[in-house]
């Protein structure tokens, strides 16, 4: 979980400073909970907490301006259900400016059985449209096998910070 987690953070650095020359880019932390159904395993339920960066541009739009694409990020989240736990952390890319928001992640999901020590790693891979919450599908998978879910999630997306401009307009 480290080295996912290391790569995640090396991720998010470099994409800022791709971006950091171009236009204003801000931090944001967007904390969510999600309801949703997994093949297999019936209702499941969690949270998730996302960081990463967004392009920032001053004027109309939501309060602190318009976020617009890319928005990248890493997300570590939780979901359980009556038959097990799964814990997982990626990477994501959302394209931003269009109306639904469209994004992928990809990364590493650690899943438990109820009453089990056994933790099997999965390869998790997400997609998402968002508009005041997000629908997402997702899929794990690994060797012995796979499974789906479904879930409705509602995020809070805060700016934290701004990184730089390429431009002086203060």
């Amino acid at each position: 979980m480290q080295k996912t987690a290391l790569a995640a953070l090396i991720f998010i650095l470099v994409q800022t400073q791709l971006y950091s020359s171009e236009t204003t880019r801000e931090i944001y932390l967007s904390p969510g909970v999600s309801l949703g159904y997994t093949f297999g395993d019936g209702l499941t339920w969690g949270g998730q907490i996302s960081m990463g960066t967004f392009k920032f541009e001053e004027g109309e739009g939501l309060a602190w301006g318009n976020m617009i694409g890319p928005v990248v990020g890493v997300t570590a989240g939780y979901r359980g259900s009556r038959l097990r736990t799964i814990k997982y952390l990626d990477t994501q890319v959302s394209a931003g400016e269009i109306p639904i928001w469209p994004g992928i992640g990809l990364g590493t999901a650690w899943v438990t059985p109820k009453g089990s020590d056994d933790t099997e790693l999965y390869l998790h891979l997400k997609g998402w449209g968002w508009l005041f919450g997000a629908l997402q599908v997702d899929r794990f998978f690994n060797k012995s096998g796979s499974f789906y879910s479904v879930s409705g999630v509602v995020l809070l997306p805060l700016p934290v910070s701004r990184l730089g401009t390429g431009t002086e307009n203060d």
